[in-house]
């Protein structure tokens, strides 16, 4: 993406439920139904505050989850994204490799 937030804005795609990314597929889960999951494609270099700086604790490729409704839409260059507060995202996820269910509602979480 050619576009460079500021201050402690991430860009964010959807990625819509249900979708498969290499070995979790997610589906509606009790208390999830609110949950929005997303592509982090551009970020900010952070924010001074005071005499300190504060970098932005997401990546580009990250897979984060937030709230929905969070964040502003930000149509840019024909694409329908999300620009929200780095603050906004709840977590983020870890490939697990070869990660294989039956279960597909299953959201594996790696170990220590």
């Amino acid at each position: 993406m050619n576009f460079k937030p500021y201050a402690d804005k991430i860009i964010v795609k959807s990625i819509k439920k249900g979708k498969s990314d290499g070995g979790i597929i997610l589906t509606e889960m009790q208390g999830m139904e609110n949950l929005v999951r997303g592509e982090v494609v551009a970020i900010s270099d952070g924010f001074l505050f005071g005499d300190k700086e504060w970098p932005v604790t997401s990546k580009v490729g990250d897979i984060v989850w937030f709230q929905e409704g969070v964040g502003v839409p930000f149509p840019f260059e024909g694409e329908k994204y999300l620009m929200l507060q780095d603050g906004a995202v709840l977590g983020k996820e870890k490939k697990i490799k070869d990660f294989k269910t039956d279960r597909p509602n299953i959201i594996p979480v790696e170990g220590k």
